[in-house]
Parts: structure tokens; sequence; C-alpha cells
């Protein structure tokens, strides 16, 4: 919410808290040698306090306020006074190391100059017009949200914490929590994905999806020097999947392979396992970045059906260098190689060597394959039977 929009709300709190005073007027946005001041309140002794308003009472805001209202060069008879919301304790002992009052919402209140002293440390609780906005993923199945999702369903049975999924993969530590925050609401499918809020709210099959936490352990920071002064204790949330089942059921509905870009070629080596050897022997002579997808993929992880055709993913940049490393002829119809140039480039970070062989992770695969015509759902729910395990 706008600084100016949040005047009205505190004026009320300002004649409640401020009633020793003895307000006498209050004016908004009051020009003083150019500077804009948001409030001025006058006592009927004379005093005036020039007030900032704020739209959060966090350190950064509160500097940002105090600046201001000096570059007003005040009177001898002008107090400064920040409002916001909410203070935080640590923008109060701003407040007060620079001579500058403070009051929120919540009912603390300081002031003092002159003969004057009024300070109170109230709790109370904000209207639901000030409460920060919950910041969720819109879209829990795309970009780096999927691959969260991949990493921690691969190892559902595994807790986690956001630092370990922010380091791991190299993420943001913001984005990595609002997609827990997402998680921890949980989801429900009925068309598009809906966020669910409460703990009462369940999803179609009337199981809740998305994560618990499981506990809280300490983390405790020492000096290097082993002489312990201070001990800093750190807790830290650890997140557990709650429905894996539903949650990869619910994933092979959004996830859709042909999203990736796929060219296909003709290769003289009619062999799919000789060809699958010469895309191995390519790649590491060349330093060039591969993996295995669909059956080419299931063959060194969960063999089933026999194939012919041979998929694999690569980067955007190596079409051609691959294209002359293995003689491919370009073709649309009758190709039995198949290179894929992925919508998301981590799908090749996040991928496992199996017999020295690059494939993509056994989530990426079960995906891949299960909308695949050519006996694809045969062979994925035979790889979530024997390896995803769920």
């Amino acid at each position: 919410m706008k600084e100016q929009n949040i005047i009205k709300y505190m004026e009320k709190e300002i004649r409640k808290s401020l009633s020793p005073l003895d307000i006498a007027a209050t004016e908004r946005e009051v020009k003083k040698n150019g500077k804009l001041i948001d409030l001025i309140i006058t006592t009927k002794k004379g005093v005036r306090i020039l007030l900032g308003l704020k739209s959060s009472g966090e350190p950064s805001y509160i500097y940002k306020a105090i600046s201001q209202l000096k570059l007003c060069q005040p009177d001898k008879n002008e107090y400064l006074m920040v409002a916001a919301p909410s203070i935080s304790e640590k923008s109060k002992e701003i407040c007060k190391s620079s001579g500058v009052g403070y009051i929120d919402l919540r009912g603390n209140v300081f002031v003092k100059y002159g003969d004057v002293l009024i300070e109170k440390v109230q709790s109370a609780e904000l209207p639901k017009i000030f409460l920060p906005a919950k910041k969720r993923v819109k879209d829990l199945f795309s970009g780096d949200s999927l691959r969260v999702l991949t990493k921690i369903l691969n190892k559902p049975s595994r807790s986690f914490t956001q630092e370990e999924i922010t380091n791991q993969l190299n993420l943001s530590k913001a984005y990595v929590n609002r997609i827990l925050k997402t998680l921890e609401d949980g989801i429900k499918e009925d068309g598009d994905i809906l966020l669910v809020k409460g703990p009462d709210d369940k999803d179609l099959t009337g199981s809740r999806l998305g994560v618990q936490i499981i506990g809280e352990f300490e983390w405790i920071d020492t000096p290097p020097n082993k002489k312990i002064k201070m001990v800093k204790i750190r807790k830290t949330k650890k997140y557990l999947i709650t429905n894996p089942q539903k949650l990869l059921d619910i994933f092979a509905k959004k996830y859709n392979f042909n999203e990736s870009t796929i060219v296909s070629f003709y290769s003289f080596e009619k062999d799919a396992q000789k060809l699958m050897e010469k895309i191995s022997q390519a790649s590491h002579k060349n330093k060039l970045d591969y993996a295995f997808t669909l059956h080419a993929g299931t063959s060194l992880s969960a063999p089933l059906v026999r194939f012919e055709d041979v998929y694999f993913y690569i980067n955007k940049d190596d079409l051609q260098k691959w294209e002359s490393l293995l003689d491919l002829k370009k073709t649309e119809f009758g190709g039995n190689v198949f290179v894929v140039i992925p919508k998301y480039e981590w799908i090749l970070k996040d991928k496992i060597k199996i017999n020295k062989k690059k494939v993509v992770n056994n989530i990426i695969l079960y995906l891949d394959l299960i909308n695949y015509p050519k006996r694809g759902k045969e062979q994925a729910e035979f790889l979530r039977e024997k390896k995803i395990g769920y």
C-alpha cells in the first residue's frame, strides 16, 4: 500500500496514542523548505510534530524517512517522528539514537522532547489491510519451480531444507522460499493449479498435498579458534513431501515433452546400442554435453521394451557439431535419431550417469515417457515401479 493512502488510517491512532500532547490540529501533505511533509501535528502549546510516513517499519525505510525529515531543516519548536503500520525493534533503536519519535498501528509509541516523554510498547493486531501479502508461485509446474519439484520428487522420503535446495540448484533464496511456501499451503487439482489456504483444505482425493514441517534442528556456529565466547543458534525448517504419488500424477498431466524442440535425423547406424555408444564417445572426445531420454534412457536404468529410435538432449548451440560428428542427415520422415533441445536448460544440469552414459534424471525420464505413443506409458510405469518407487 502506498504511503499517501495510509495517512487516514494513522490519524485515528495518532489522536489516541498522542492525546497527552493536546493536539490542536493536523495537516496532511504540507511543504516546508521545498520538501513535502506527510503530516504535521500542532499541539496546543505550539509544538509542531513533523511526521514522515512509510509503508514498512523495517530499518531501510525508517532510515529514509528520517533523512527526508531532516532535509526539511526543522525549527527549534519542531519535533520529528516517523510512522508505519508496524515498527521493527531495530527501527525503534534507530529512531531513539537519532532523536526521532515513532508511532505505529500496533500501539507502539515513543515521543521525547523538552519535558515530554511518552513511551508505549504494545502488540495489537494489525488491520487485515496492512498484513503483508503472501508471496506464492503462480505455476509450480514450469521454469525453476518445476526444477525444484523434480529435485525433491527424486528423493521423496528424504527431508530437506530451504538452504539445501538453494545451494544445490543455485537458485535465489527468496524464490525457493516462495516455492516451499506454496507447497506448504498445499495444492489441489481442479483444471488449473489452485493454492489451498489453511490446514483443513483438501485436494480432490481427500489427502493433503504439499509439504509437512517435520521438525526443527539447531545449527551452532562457533569461532574458528574454539574459544567459545558466544554461540549463535539458527533454527531451520525441515520439509518432507507428504504425498509424492499424487504430486507426480499431477505433474505428469501438466508436463509436455513436445514443448522442447525436437530435430529429426537419419543415421546409417541402425543399431540403437551402437549409436548410443557413438554419442557417448563423441561427447567425451569433444566435451559436448548430452543426456539420453525416452527408451534410450530407460534401456540403461529400467529396460523393458525394444526400441530403434534414439532420443537425446543437447545444448542448443551444439546442434551442428552433433550433426557433423555423428554424420546425421536431417529428415522429416523415417528418422532414427532425435536431437532434443530442452525448453529448460537445467534438464541437462540435473542428469545422472549410468554405465558411463548420461541420462536425464528419473522424474524427467518418466515425464518424457508417460505420453510418448510408442509404448511410452508402459515403459514409464515400469520405470516408476522399479526406480522411482511410488
